[in-house]
C-alpha cells in the first residue's frame, strides 16, 4: 500500500522531524496466497502475517537522535500519522537500515520494520 503525505512520526517517545514525505508505508497484516492443485485449479489458500515497513526521510539536527542512535533500534514503540489523518502504533519497531545521508540537504533516509503489523488506531 503507497499512501503519500505529510505525517507526525513518534519512534521511541521523540517527535521526529522528517525531511520530506512518506512514500512507503506497509502497515503489514494477513496475506492470502491461492494453492493449485497439478492441473492448475485453485484448490484453497495459505495465509501468513505480514510484518509492516516504512522507509522515512528524517532532517539530521543537532539536536535529534545520532544516526547510530536510529541505527540501533529494535523494539521500540512508534506511532506514525499519516496526511488523511490515519494513526498506526507498534510497540516492536526495527530499524533495518539507513540507507543514504544527504549532507548538502541535512537528510537521511532510514527504512524500518515491524515484529507484527502495525494497529491502526480509531
Amino acid at each position: 500500500m503507497r499512501i503519500g503525505g505529510w505525517v507526525r512520526v513518534t519512534i521511541d517517545g521523540r517527535q521526529m522531524t522528517l525531511g520530506g514525505e512518506v512514500t512507503d508505508f506497509v502497515p503489514g497484516g494477513t496475506v492470502r496466497e491461492a494453492v493449485t492443485d497439478a492441473s492448475g485449479r485453485n484448490v484453497g489458500y495459505l495465509e501468513r502475517v505480514q510484518s509492516g515497513e516504512v522507509k522515512l526521510t528524517f532532517v539530521h539536527r543537532s539536536d535529534g537522535p545520532k544516526i547510530r542512535e536510529v541505527q540501533a533500534w529494535s523494539g521500540v514503540p512508534a506511532s506514525v500519522e499519516l496526511a488523511n489523518g490515519r494513526r498506526y502504533i507498534t510497540g516492536s519497531l526495527v530499524t533495518q537500515s539507513v540507507t543514504s545521508i544527504n549532507a548538502t540537504a541535512g537528510t537521511y533516509e532510514a527504512e524500518f520494520f515491524t515484529l507484527a503489523p502495525f494497529e491502526e488506531q480509531a
